[in-house]
């Protein structure tokens, strides 16, 4: 932002960081140092778009408030990549994944820093989709499918999408 004030002083966050107060102390840190990070984008309406999205992740269910940290923390690493075109389809590939399970949809966030500039924008919801498929409601699935997330930063590195698709398959 111009002038040296920043963001966390500008009306527009006020009732965010107000809201972000209502969770645990490790979400409005990570909001906060992703903030400042995401401020040389100088984009006000995609930092609020971010901020309210991150809270409506934090509000989905009792252990959502820690996809949200994974969330924020994620954000600065992966929007040079990615763009705002597609950062609301990661922000959804997130969400879905919440729904089965916080702990995945942390670990899908956690990884992402190290794992999508290695695909393409597309390649991006298949590989969230190879994660979902693996959890089929049990927690050894839901395990299975965390520890994939966790490992895709490895694998990445290594293989093609083609053969982490094969791999999973």
């Amino acid at each position: 932002m111009t002038g040296g004030s920043s963001t966390l002083d500008n009306p527009n966050m006020d009732h965010i960081v107000e809201r972000l107060r209502t969770f645990p102390t490790p979400l409005m840190t990570a909001f906060s140092d992703s903030l400042h990070a995401l401020e040389a984008t100088d984009d006000n309406d995609l930092m609020i778009h971010w901020a309210e999205e991150g809270i409506r992740i934090a509000q989905l269910s009792s252990r959502s408030w820690e996809v949200a940290v994974e969330y924020f923390r994620a954000t600065p690493s992966i929007i040079g990549h990615i763009g705002e075109p597609h950062l609301q389809r990661w922000i959804d590939c997130g969400t879905e994944l919440n729904e089965e399970s916080p702990v995945m949809a942390a670990a899908f966030f956690r990884a992402s820093p190290s794992v999508i500039p290695r695909i393409s924008p597309r390649q991006m919801s298949l590989w969230a989709s190879l994660g979902k498929g693996l959890s089929q409601g049990t927690w050894k699935s839901s395990t299975l499918a965390t520890r994939f997330f966790d490992s895709s930063p490895e694998l990445s590195e290594h293989l093609s999408f083609r053969e982490i698709d094969l791999l999973v398959s």
